[in-house]
């Protein structure tokens, strides 16, 4: 029987489905350095890419995406940044990320394609469909707006879930206000399959964690990820004996490597739902800060339990919708406004954040824009602090992370165009981050497939395919 070269993309394969690289042999191209050939099929390796690991990074922890929206879009002169894809120079809107910069893709000229398709003109509505789904949003009028397909999260969701290794939920759907219409929803189960947002942080902890033995919780996340590398050890040790003299150093030199990470998991101490008391803060506009403090804390809690890899946020609605939106901490708007009231003959109502949105051309309204969307950004940079304060393995959990921000139009005259969206996090090295990013009216659906593959998912379109062209260019 012939002897077979060891294929380059030979993985060491652990439990759970994870797939581990090897470092570049000898005998991925020639002889041995003995001149002496292995048999590839007594190995136990094996042969297949990561993406057939969906959710999973190279050396075997979770990948995790999260899409936070936020309403009405910006002021696109104040957004984009200046200069050019790696010296670009970030505008006062995302000063709080700059910190971030080399974690950090801004994009200009990714327009929401399919969200510019409906059976009714409502730019809002019709864009939040499609900011997730890809597909048109159908329905005689606003209220009756449906998207008409599946959302990145929910599909994400379902390949990770088909893996050995997946977390006990597909998914967290997740918002700051009880509104469960099409018109308030990112996430959709199929078409015309809207699923309801969680708005309590209390309540998303509960339906968590309930039942759950919390202070055994990162135990068994251990036991998990170190039963990964203990796979992949006992593989590349069955490996090692197959090779000759220089390619046996460089393979031992990756499993001492590895062997590393293993003891350095036994330090991880970022699960501790024992000690956390989640909020229980009630829809209001005065209240929206607490909220969004005590969302991501349940969030990150989850993620860092890997209780899901996926996950939807919306962080207001879109248009006026659900009451007034104002933001009393900036000076825009009353205090103590109940956001399930809302009176349309008040002078309050000028502040609501879509009336200002609509009038961003005078100086006032532009100010106060600015305000909203800078504190927004300032919420995502909170978020990003705390999931880079949990170790995990020889990083954190915001290492193997990405977030998509964004809006469902450009700016709240109900342009569909230049979508105000960045990626922060690069979902464990699989998107070249640090960079300003600028296409040609590139769609929506592209963005959203390029998200699928750093996921792992190693599809070529996404949404209604009417509207996708491929990964964007440059991004993986």
């Amino acid at each position: 029987m012939s002897k077979k070269l060891l294929d380059r993309r030979t993985l060491l394969r652990g439990a759970c489905g994870a797939a581990i690289a090897l470092p570049w042999l000898e005998v991925m191209g020639c002889a041995n350095g003995d001149g002496s050939r292995i048999d590839v099929d007594a190995v136990g390796s094996t042969r297949q890419s990561l993406d057939g690991a969906p959710g999973v990074t190279s050396d075997g922890f979770p990948k995790r995406f999260i899409a936070l929206n936020i309403p009405n879009g910006t002021i696109p002169d104040a957004w984009f940044p200046s200069g050019g894809e790696t010296d670009f120079k970030l505008g006062a809107i995302h000063a709080a990320l700059e910190k971030y910069r080399s974690s950090l893709t801004i994009f200009k000229g990714i327009d929401n394609a399919a969200g510019h398709v409906s059976s009714f003109d409502s730019p809002h509505f019709g864009g939040l469909g499609a900011m997730l789904t890809g597909h048109p949003s159908i329905g005689a009028t606003e209220g009756s707006m449906l998207a008409n397909g599946i959302s990145i999260d929910q599909y994400l969701g379902q390949k990770i879930a088909a893996g050995a290794s997946a977390p006990p939920f597909r998914s967290i759907v997740a918002g700051t206000h009880y509104s469960g219409s099409g018109t308030s929803n990112l996430s959709y189960a199929g078409p015309r399959m809207p699923l309801n947002k969680t708005w309590r942080a209390s309540d998303l902890f509960d339906s968590l964690f309930k039942g759950a033995a919390a202070p055994d919780a990162m135990s068994d996340v251990r036991a998990r990820r170190k039963s990964i590398l203990d796979g992949a050890l006992k593989d590349g040790n069955a490996l090692l004996s197959k090779l000759g003299t220089q390619d046996r150093a460089r393979l031992q030199s990756h499993l001492d490597a590895l062997r590393e990470v293993e003891q350095r998991l036994g330090k991880t101490t970022a699960c501790n739902s024992a000690a956390f008391k989640p909020g229980t803060t009630e829809d209001s506009t005065v209240m929206l800060p607490a909220m969004h403090a005590e969302m991501f804390d349940v969030l990150t809690l989850a993620f860092s339990c890997d209780l899901t890899r996926a996950a939807s946020y919306v962080m207001r609605l879109e248009g006026s919708t659900g009451g007034i939106s104002t933001y009393n901490w900036l000076g825009i708007g009353p205090a103590g406004v109940d956001s399930r009231t809302e009176d349309f003959n008040s002078p309050d109502h000028s502040l609501d954040h879509h009336v200002l949105s609509h009038n961003d051309s005078q100086p006032d309204a532009r100010a106060q824009l600015i305000k909203i969307s800078t504190w927004y950004v300032e919420q995502v940079a909170l978020f990003a602090d705390r999931l880079k304060a949990l170790p995990e393995g020889a990083g954190t959990v915001f290492d193997h992370s990405v977030v998509l921000f964004g809006s469902a139009i450009g700016q709240g005259n109900h342009t569909l165009e230049d979508i105000p969206y960045f990626l922060l996090g690069n979902a464990g090295g699989a998107l070249r981050s640090g960079r300003y990013l600028q296409y040609q009216h590139a769609s929506n659906n592209d963005l959203l497939v390029s998200i699928l593959n750093a996921m792992g998912v190693p599809d070529t379109t996404f949404g209604d395919s009417r509207y996708c062209t491929g990964p964007l260019p440059g991004l993986i």
